[in-house]
């Protein structure tokens, strides 16, 4: 018997796979048990509707997130700190200040994406990376600047 895999069964393969097993197989525990489905014309359409479907809308988030990604390598965001004569602040700059200089500039990032491994303690430009839901990686500069 033919079936579509709803589920990742570990011994078949992943969802959205036709596979040929035994009918009893089939019938008493990959069906019953929401594993799989018959494979009817009906459901390998619909099964691959719905790849198709997820397909378009990974390829529009990478397309996004590339856009998004060139945006940001030329973007320098200015923050605003209290700091002493010597330029050193007071409080280190957060990633929601960062975030607040992006949205200034117009560009969309989540706090949840900004990565950099010392606290932001001087002025002066510094480099913050940052990695995108896609795995799109690069770097940002951050200018700090006196108050």
């Amino acid at each position: 018997m033919k079936v579509v895999l709803i589920k990742q069964v570990k011994t078949l393969g992943s969802p959205g796979q036709v596979k040929e097993v035994a009918d009893g197989y089939a019938r008493n525990f990959l069906i019953p048990g929401g594993l799989a489905l018959p494979a009817t014309q009906t459901v390998v359409n619909a099964w691959q509707h719905k790849a198709n479907v997820v397909r378009r809308s990974q390829q529009q988030a990478i397309n996004h997130a590339k856009k998004i990604s060139k945006a940001l390598a030329s973007a320098v965001v200015e923050v605003r700190a209290k700091a002493n004569a010597e330029g050193t602040l007071f409080g280190a700059v957060t990633e929601q200040q960062i975030v607040t200089g992006l949205e200034a500039a117009g560009l969309d990032l989540d706090k949840r994406y900004l990565q950099y491994q010392t606290p932001i303690k001087k002025t002066g430009d510094h480099h913050v990376g940052y990695t995108l839901a896609n795995g799109e990686r690069g770097t940002l500069t951050v200018r700090v600047a006196a108050e």
